[in-house]
């Protein structure tokens, strides 16, 4: 992360296999704004999503991680400032 944050959040898997992890960034009304897809070969890269274009405010970053068969969901709040 940084949370809040000004342009960029940095996502890190915390998993012990390879898999896909969905993020999905939603508004307060829950438009969906950024829909990005990862392939992670080891569970624990880090990747990042930018938010230079989202106005200041909160939003929900609504992560899904595949791992065959088996699927966690993760939610967070961002705040975005500036």
């Amino acid at each position: 992360f940084p949370n809040p944050t000004a342009n960029r959040i940095n996502i890190k898997g915390n998993f012990t296999k390879p898999g896909i992890m969905h993020c999905v960034l939603t508004d307060i009304l829950g438009r969906e704004l950024i829909l990005e897809k990862f392939h992670l070969q080891y569970g624990k890269e880090k990747n990042n999503l930018s938010l230079e274009h989202l106005p200041a405010g909160i939003y929900n970053l609504n992560i899904l991680w595949e791992e065959g068969n088996k699927k966690q969901q993760f939610t967070y709040k961002i705040e975005k400032i500036h």
